[in-house]
Order: C-alpha cells, then structure tokens, then sequence
C-alpha cells in the first residue's frame, strides 16, 4: 500500500469509528488478527488525535485595573436564591467602568484557530441594589455593550483574531451596559466561534452600573 493510500484509509476508519465505540472494538480485533501491531499503533494515534479537543479554553479572568475594580468570586448572582456561580460584581464607587475579561486558549491543532464571533447568551438579567466593590496578558481587545435583556447577543470580532498551531493566546473584551442603570446584573455565558468550532465559558454572573455623563 502507498503512502497516500495508507493516509486515505485511515483517514476513512477514523471518520467511520470516532463516534461508535463498538465498531472500534471490533475493527481494533480484525487489524491484530490481520494486519500486526505496527498497524494498530498508527491507528489508534491517528483516533485519539481526532478524538481529542483540539481547541482548549484555559481561563477567564478580570484584567487587573485600578480604574475598573471588579471583585471575581463565587456569589448569589441577581439575587436567585437558588444558584452559586462565579460573579463579577463592580463597585458602585465607579459606575460607568466597564468590565474587562481576558479569555486565555490552546491551540493544539495542526492548523491556526481563527475566532470571528462571540455570542454573549444571556438567560437572565435582573436590577439589584447595587453592585459591591470590589493572569493574563491579552494581546487584543473587543469591546462589547450589552444590552440589558435575555437572548442572544453577538459581537464581531474585528478584527478576528489568530491562535497558531501548537500555541496559546489571548484577548480581552471590554464589556459595559448599553443603557443607563444601577445594580444591573446579567446571568450569562459566551460562546466563540472560531475556525475549529464553537467554545463555550461556564454560566457566569456580572453586576455593573452606569450613569448619565
């Protein structure tokens, strides 16, 4: 078999058996019995290599800023009695700061990772008595002005920004209320779309305000 054949078929194995456990089992018997370990191996690599996340989010932190004090911690968000999550709660002392998270990826592909969009989807939003007071280095930053409702929210990236094969990088994205208002909470996550898929953060709550200039 030539080097080119060999490629093709286990690229046509792997596509067939990375989503039925039985049918690799059993093709797994057949290529001992048949074709010797050495077969095994390359195959067994080339399964795990498709099988496994390719595209990895790290973390998700607040810049630090003395301008923008956000405290990060696990809390009650929007007052629902019934949920602890991580919140990002803003102190009234700065009203009009806007929140900023560094998203942190790994790339593990073979090819570049190439984000374009990130929809902020938000499943619940309600106005409380005010927020309370209160790494990584981005190399970019968005910003976004959230709308203070449920659904979907989408921000472009613009412009979309670039993680190397075999490499890590990050960006920022300034988040501040659309509208006036203090105490406004949001319960929400992201989710990136990129090149390789869609990335989803965990639900996460954020507390800001913001007031007539």
């Amino acid at each position: 078999m030539s080097g080119d054949e060999k490629i093709t078929f286990y690229d046509s194995l792997v596509n067939r058996i990375k989503n039925n456990k039985v049918l690799a089992i059993g093709l797994l018997v057949v290529v001992i019995a048949t074709t010797g370990v050495s077969m095994l191996f390359d195959l067994y690599g080339k399964f795990m290599e498709a099988t496994s996340p390719q595209l990895v989010l790290g973390a998700m932190n607040v810049v630090p800023s003395d301008a923008a004090p956000f405290r990060d911690g696990k809390g009650i968000p929007c007052l629902l009695q019934d949920k602890v999550m991580r919140t990002f709660d803003g102190s009234e002392r700065h009203p009009n700061s806007p929140l900023q998270l560094a998203f942190t990826f790994s790339n593990h592909a073979k090819h570049d990772a190439l984000f374009t969009a990130a929809d902020f989807v938000v499943s619940h939003t309600q106005q409380v008595a005010g927020g309370g007071p209160g790494v990584v280095e981005p190399s970019h930053t968005y910003k976004m002005r959230l709308e203070f409702k449920r659904g979907t929210q989408t921000l472009i990236l613009n412009p979309p920004y670039r993680i190397p094969a075999n490499d890590t990088g990050a960006f920022a994205i300034d988040i501040m209320p659309a509208g006036d208002g203090v105490g406004l909470c949001w319960v929400l996550h992201i989710e990136f779309k990129t090149s390789l898929g869609t990335i989803k953060t965990e639900p996460f709550a954020v507390t800001m305000s913001k007031t007539p200039r």
